[in-house]
This record gives C-alpha cells, sequence and structure tokens, in this order.
C-alpha cells in the first residue's frame, strides 16, 4: 500500500517528532524540513497530499508562493 505523503515545513526541529508520529498512526508518510529552498525541492520531487507550514517560517511568503506555483491545487495549512 502507498502511504501518502506530507510536507512539514518548519524552522524548529523539535516541532517535527510529534507531527511525523502522529501523522504515521494515520498511514502518512512524513517528509520535514526548515528551509524555503528545500520545501520547495521536496514539493517538485514528491506528491504530497498536502503540505503544513509554519507561520515563523515563511516572513517573506515565498514558501506559499512557490509552492501554488510549483504545485498548484496542493493545500497549504499554516500553522502558528
Amino acid at each position: 500500500m502507498v502511504k501518502a505523503k506530507v510536507l512539514v515545513v518548519d524552522e524548529e526541529e523539535r516541532a517535527y517528532a510529534p507531527l511525523k508520529s502522529g501523522l504515521s498512526e494515520y498511514g502518512y508518510e512524513v517528509h520535514t524540513t526548515t528551509t524555503t529552498f528545500a520545501a520547495l525541492s521536496l514539493a517538485g520531487a514528491h506528491d504530497y497530499k498536502a503540505a503544513l507550514v509554519a507561520l515563523a517560517s515563511i516572513p517573506d511568503a515565498a514558501c506559499l508562493s512557490g509552492l501554488q506555483v510549483g504545485r498548484p491545487g496542493l493545500p497549504v495549512i499554516v500553522v502558528c
């Protein structure tokens, strides 16, 4: 069975563990990164079902606009 993939972008690496654990329990494969550049690269290489982006990681909105251009229709959830 192929797992649905979720991208998590957060400059705080400590936030990954609970998110990754929780989403994995529901059958998701979770990819994480701390940078906008890496997020855009990952989004171009994988078929994500959603992206969770920490508000602090997008001070200039480059990540959001890049995800929207590179992956139209990708649900992007901004978390505080």
